[in-house]
């Protein structure tokens, strides 16, 4: 390894060991560590409060006058099942541990290209390095960012196998709370049974997703927590249902809603006794693409020697937060998405040290021009 890539795999390892896992997150000690290492670096560094316990880190330099970049992953971990998931290890040229490509080794390419761009600086533009918090749940550190936060271009941090990608799925999530009549066990036919009422639309919710997938369709449809019931001898009188429905690029969020309507309603017509109340769960993402044409598209790929963008992202991230603040993203980073969630997740080193000449190329580009900037994210929405 190169002494730089060494710094990048160790920084990564010491945020790797913070464990930011969601919930409950408890990011505000890494991001605190995060702001006193870009401040020691020479960037201006603030931990934005979200909530007890949750910060963003947010650093800034300025270089000129010009256009402002963002680069921006998060903090926080999805859960390890497995206790060694928790320490990092280098071996067989790759990095394994919980964050390693989700997000953290992606953080730490980001600080090594920031850390690239200070000392060999550009004469244009201000580069922000945000690392937010809650990004695996609610997104409540990048919807906090972004109130009241102007940019003229992102860059999200996520593992994408260092493919520039400017599309992805969106994400629809839903609480259905079935409503029965409560009953002793020993005559449940004097009640309605809540869970059973689950049931129906569970089975239904599998054809569903069949279908999509029949249609070809790039969505996906799925009951992720069922909740019900209070005693062993009672029949339930409630049950949830959490469902998470991935959209594809070209779907819309009103849409994908109505469909799932349309399965509460067939059951109903099958079985008027039938109540249930639907409300919104978790953080809503739109799909979203990014014109190959566009300006600011043209430049990343230029960057990076991409003839085209990879393909749209199949999971979840701050980028549509930023697009509704009309600041256009691209999503690229070290790692697969197969290995984000595992209990050996891991990244190849290789990878990251890659991923730091990615991220400073587009940062250059985009950094490199004053006068269209102001332009760019008009054109990015048309």
């Amino acid at each position: 390894m190169t002494p730089e890539t060494t710094v990048v795999v160790d920084e990564s390892i010491d945020m790797m060991r913070f464990r930011t896992a969601n919930p409950p997150g408890d990011e505000l000690a890494l991001a605190t560590w995060l702001a006193e290492r870009a401040s020691a670096m020479g960037m201006s560094a603030v931990v934005q409060d979200v909530s007890p316990g949750r910060a963003n880190c947010i650093a800034t330099v300025t270089f000129g006058p010009g256009p402002t970049i963002v680069f921006c992953t998060h903090l926080d971990v999805v859960p390890a099942m497995l206790e060694e998931t928790w320490t990092p290890q280098v071996r067989d040229g790759r990095l394994y541990g919980r964050g390693a490509c989700d997000a953290k080794g992606p953080l730490a390419a980001m600080l090594a290209a920031c850390r690239r761009l200070i000392a060999n600086p550009p004469t244009t533009g201000t580069l922000i390095l945000a690392a937010v918090a809650d990004e695996e749940t609610d997104a409540t550190g990048a919807l906090r960012l972004v109130h009241d936060f102007d940019a003229d271009a992102v860059i999200i941090g996520e593992p994408t196998s260092n493919q520039p990608v400017l599309s992805s799925r969106g994400a629809l999530r839903l609480a259905v709370d079935f409503t029965g009549l409560a009953s002793h066990s020993s005559t449940p036919h004097r009640g309605r049974n809540a869970i059973h009422a689950a049931a129906k639309f569970i089975v239904e919710g599998e054809r569903y997703h069949a279908r999509l997938l029949e249609d070809g369709r790039w969505a996906s449809h799925a009951a992720t927590v069922v909740e019900g019931g209070t005693k062993l001898n009672m029949v339930p009188d409630r049950c949830r249902v959490l469902v998470d429905r991935r959209l594809a690029p070209d779907e819309s969020l009103d849409a994908a809603e109505a469909e799932i309507t349309q399965i509460l309603d067939k059951l109903k017509a099958e079985d008027p006794d039938l109540s249930w109340a639907v409300s919104k769960a978790g953080v809503w993402l739109e799909p979203f693409t990014t014109p190959t044409s566009s300006r600011f598209a043209s430049r990343v790929l230029h960057a990076v020697g991409a003839a085209v963008p990879g393909p749209p992202f199949p999971g979840g991230t701050d980028a549509p937060h930023f697009i509704s603040r009309g600041i256009p993203a691209v999503i690229l980073g070290p790692g697969d998405l197969e290995q984000a969630h595992a209990d050996d997740e891991w990244v190849e080193i290789d990878q990251l040290a890659a991923a730091v000449d990615l991220y400073e190329r587009c940062a250059l580009a985009l950094l490199g021009s004053t006068a269209e900037s102001s332009r760019e994210r008009d054109e990015i929405l048309t």
